[in-house]
């Protein structure tokens, strides 16, 4: 697996720190990141394994390797990997429905429930 880390990071986080909201920057960096380990975790538990995590400037991007054995295993009118890649597509977006549901009732630690719902939806 690699990791690879975008270095124009360090200029939305000055540009962020410039103009006062450096706050707002780290609260969707931190729910795009839970929001892909939602990705990451459904994708391992189906059993495909992470081949790239890149941390770009507004989250993270991840590609899943492929086998051989799930494209040739048909499932109605397509494979088992397209099932398995669609499930993996809905995880991220339901994790953010999930904790944007949470947090219109219950009062985040560090960040006010506004940024926190907004940040998901």
């Amino acid at each position: 697996m690699r990791i690879r880390i975008d270095l124009k990071i360090i200029i939305f986080l000055a540009l962020f720190y410039i103009t006062n909201q450096l706050q707002i920057y780290l609260t969707i960096m931190f729910f795009c990141v839970i929001h892909e380990l939602g990705h990451i975790i459904v994708g391992l538990i189906l059993k495909m394994l992470p081949e790239k995590i890149e941390i770009i400037p507004c989250g993270l991007n991840v590609s899943f390797r492929t086998r051989k054995k799930d494209m040739e295993i048909p499932i109605g009118k397509g494979t088992l990997l397209e099932l398995k890649m669609v499930l993996i597509a809905l995880a991220g977006p339901l994790v953010s429905l999930i904790l944007a549901i949470l947090y219109t009732y219950n009062q985040p630690l560090y960040i006010s429930r506004q940024d926190a719902i907004y940040s998901n939806i």
